[in-house]
């Protein structure tokens, strides 16, 4: 009886222990599956994000080629389509928190459109001529605002405040292009710039002559976001005789599908 009772009862520890084996691994086996689902998860959603990158630098060469006529207006267009599209999908599908605000922001933090540069003949300095996006580099023109910051001696830095002087981003978007290490000596008339798609309006803001860039192509920005701060980079702004401004064009695809700048000040 006493023998019995000592075998049953490690009969009965053995078993005990065996569930308590299975339980573990059917644990730690849930614990894989997951840990897998999420890198499974994670590499999917690196690979998509590579991609738009891809489709990021595809549309920043297309801006530098085409005012140097090193690709055709038409070729552009089909180019710029192709970019576009999926650079839409992606947006709208990862920013639901963004795209209900449509919200504008005036382009500096702590400005108004009082601060836009202009003259006698064009109040708000914006002279079209019948450019589009596509033909930047063959009609004259100036598609854009310049927006001036309290700077007397010209050192980038906000009279008023001491500080530089926010840019903000106009609408939500995603950030397409930037230029964040333009050099003295460099041609590039922009200088650091900004390149912002607003899928809601399938849109472009361009912003220019920044001295920090604080985004990043592929970036998700909502309206009224920090994005950079006004300087004076660029083959023209930084010189002492230009006063210390940000440029901003805005570009909206018509009906008949041309990108043309918009006049949104007036």
């Amino acid at each position: 009886m006493f023998f019995g009772f000592i075998y049953g009862d490690s009969c009965m520890t053995s078993f005990k222990f065996a569930a308590m084996l299975l339980v573990v691994a059917a644990f730690y086996l849930q614990v894989v599956s997951c840990r897998e689902a999420a890198t499974g998860k994670v590499a999917a959603e690196d690979s998509e994000f590579s991609k738009i990158l891809e489709l990021c630098n595809a549309f920043d060469r297309l801006n530098k080629d085409l005012p140097k006529g090193h690709i055709l207006p038409d070729e552009a267009e089909i180019t710029l389509d192709s970019i576009i599209a999926p650079l839409r999908e992606y947006y709208l599908r990862n920013s639901a928190a963004y795209c209900a605000d449509t919200s504008w922001y005036f382009p500096i933090q702590g400005y108004s459109i009082r601060n836009v540069g202009g003259t006698a003949r064009d109040k708000y300095g914006f002279v079209d001529n019948g450019c589009s996006f596509f033909d930047r580099g063959i009609n004259p023109g100036h598609p854009a605002y310049d927006i001036f910051i309290r700077d007397l001696n010209n050192d980038g830095i906000d009279d008023r405040t001491s500080r530089k002087a926010n840019v903000l981003a106009v609408t939500g978007g995603i950030i397409i292009a930037t230029e964040p290490n333009w050099h003295l000596g460099s041609t590039q008339r922009g200088g650091k710039y900004i390149w912002l798609y607003n899928a809601n309006e399938n849109s472009f803001f361009y912003y220019a002559h920044n001295e920090d860039v604080l985004v990043k192509p592929g970036d998700i920005v909502k309206p009224g976001q920090i994005i950079g701060t006004v300087g004076r980079t660029g083959a023209n702004a930084y010189k002492e005789r230009s006063q210390t401004h940000l440029h901003i064009s805005y570009y909206r695809y018509e009906p008949d599908n041309r990108l043309c700048p918009v006049q949104f000040y007036n």
